[in-house]
């Protein structure tokens, strides 16, 4: 990765090791962005995206508990446990503000995992059902899917974007579900557009 690139561990509330990846800022004042993998992968899937956004953002990407380098502790993982990790994050790379520009939904490479953690993961997507939260979101929201994406699938994406205001929708061309490493370039140019107000 490159020098602009620090990685660390952070340590939660509850103990878990937290890795973590932030690229600098490239000037002062540039925006935040968060990007999170999905379950069974790890930061990595989102490097080629954070190579292109490199010049216009800062950058945490971080490996979930139970995920690539950070521990893996098997209990029960909920929304808000993986919520509450990235709170205490945010405030302990110094985004104190806790609301980055950012958290945009990933895709990737799959990962060695503990199948203890991934039991776990998978029971948190059972459980997390936030549908009916979609309506509070006030911030943009930009919504990517790849077009032969069958794990989330275009339906899927049209039922968010109708139900987040100033959300758009994206498909993507020939894609499935691992876009940021498919295709980086569409999945950074949305970001980018996100950052500068146009989503």
């Amino acid at each position: 990765m490159p020098a602009r690139v620090q990685q660390a561990t952070c340590t939660t509330s509850d103990g878990a090791a937290i890795a973590v990846a932030r690229r600098a800022a490239p000037r002062p004042g540039a925006p935040r962005i968060v990007l999170l993998h999905s379950l069974a992968l790890d930061r990595s899937m989102w490097d080629a995206v954070v190579e292109i956004l490199g010049d216009e953002a800062e950058i945490l990407t971080y490996d979930c508990r139970g995920h690539g380098g950070s521990e893996r502790r098997a209990g029960r993982f909920t929304a808000e446990l993986f919520a509450r990790d990235l709170a205490e994050l945010l405030d302990q790379v110094g985004w104190q503000d806790g609301r980055p520009d950012l958290v945009e939904h990933t895709s990737g490479v799959f990962v060695a995992n503990d199948l203890d953690c991934y039991a776990a993961s998978c029971a948190l997507l059972g459980d997390a059902d936030l549908r009916p939260h979609l309506a509070a979101l006030a911030m943009p929201v930009a919504i990517l899917v790849g077009e032969d994406d069958t794990a989330t699938p275009v339906a899927m994406a049209r039922e968010l974007h109708a139900a987040i205001a100033r959300s758009t929708l994206r498909v993507v061309p020939a894609a499935r579900h691992l876009t940021p490493i498919e295709c980086p370039g569409p999945i950074a140019a949305a970001l980018l557009d996100l950052l500068r107000g146009g989503a």
